[in-house]
């Protein structure tokens, strides 16, 4: 999934090469990332280039999740003995995912209302979903250079794009003070991280005065939301 994602960064324009950032904790990573080396044609085209690949990685996820899901309930005891592990406390990190995994394991709390410690033996697939949504939904979010920070630069100009990038920067690192300690601080790292490797100012696009039109604006708001249920955590 990583590398098919890096790959679509060189249909449109010039890009350096992908460079994986590495993450210390649940995640194995946080994605790639990948610079723009030559200015884009407009905003739409800023936009398009942005918004494929939390898409597809988001789709491709959830399809792993899905498949990895049902592998797992029919599964029989031998096999799941070599499941690797999950805990509660890293499933309840995002309320889309644990509620799949509730609703394959049988409802509402299922799996989730288990004390933080317990593990949950899940497929290999329901592994690298879970992974792969909170690693897109995380690339969606606005921050510097990211694919969800091009999006916000694309549907609100750079001046725009300062203020949610802002707010999205510092309401990340308040929350980190009301959640719990397994939550927090896998989003206080993430937040340092993307600190550094993700910071960067965007190379101007050729024509930055026309704006996206409304379906785009609508599939980006669109993906933003799915990306918040990824990562709001179970309370």
């Amino acid at each position: 999934i990583f590398l098919f994602l890096s790959d679509r960064h060189l249909l449109q324009f010039e890009t350096g090469p992908p460079a994986l950032i590495p993450m210390i904790g649940p995640l194995p990573n946080l994605g790639f990332r990948t610079d723009i080396k030559t200015s884009p044609r407009n905003l739409t085209s800023l936009f398009d280039f942005a918004f494929l690949g939390p898409f597809l990685g988001l789709f491709a996820a959830l399809f792993c999740l899905t498949y990895g899901l049902q592998a797992t309930v029919s599964a029989t005891p031998e096999m799941m003995q070599t499941f690797p592990t999950i805990s509660v406390a890293e499933l309840r990190c995002s309320t889309l995912a644990s509620s799949m995994v509730d609703y394959f394991f049988g409802g509402n709390g299922a799996v989730t209302s288990a004390s933080l410690e317990s593990a949950v033996a899940l497929h290999p697939f329901a592994v690298a979903g879970f992974a792969g949504i909170l690693i897109q939904a995380l690339e969606t979010l606005p921050f510097g250079a990211t694919d969800g920070g091009r999006m916000s630069l694309a549907l609100f100009g750079r001046a725009g794009n300062i203020v949610v990038g802002g707010t999205t920067w510092l309401f990340f690192l308040v929350a980190t003070l009301f959640l719990n300690s397994a939550t927090a601080d896998f989003l206080l790292g993430v937040w340092i991280i993307n600190n550094f490797a993700q910071n960067d100012m965007e190379i101007p696009c050729r024509d930055e005065t026309t704006n996206v039109d409304i379906f785009r604006s609508i599939a980006g708001f669109s993906l933003w939301f799915v990306a918040i249920l990824a990562l709001v955590p179970v309370q």
